[in-house]
């Protein structure tokens, strides 16, 4: 499917040509990490803003974080119950978006579980039917 798409140019205004649908059978838009949000005007991405990868979540370019990624990036729903506690989140401890929208970070949406109560929500909401019996 992804080898037979369309070419399409990439929205940031980089030129390059990408399928229009990516590889997980969805349309794309933008070629990986172009769809920052920096300077449209180059056309390129830079390192000191904001990008949305593939799950939806909005990344933060924070370096210095001691929890960033090998790129330098924090997952900006953390840095938002980070500042909402005044301290850094625990590896052990997961914000979870109430509504069910990744790209929601108002701290009202958010929720801070354990990765043990967390799974146990998802868990427990996909198996249990709108009579609230488990199935």
């Amino acid at each position: 499917m992804h080898e037979q798409s369309p070419m399409i140019y990439c929205e940031c205004g980089c030129k390059e040509k990408i399928h229009s649908i990516n590889k997980m059978g969805k349309p794309a838009r933008f070629k990986t990490h172009h769809n920052i949000h920096g300077s449209k005007s180059t056309g390129h991405w830079s390192k000191s803003g904001r990008i949305i990868n593939t799950q939806g979540y909005i990344l933060i370019h924070k370096p210095e974080h001691p929890f960033c990624t090998r790129d330098g990036y924090v997952r900006e729903h953390r840095l938002v119950m980070e500042k909402h506690l005044n301290r850094i989140l625990e590896p052990n401890e997961v914000v979870h978006h109430i509504n069910g929208i990744v790209y929601d970070n108002r701290i009202e949406n958010l929720e801070l579980m354990s990765k043990l109560q967390h799974h146990q929500h998802h868990y427990n909401s996909r198996h249990i039917d709108q009579l609230g019996r488990f199935i």
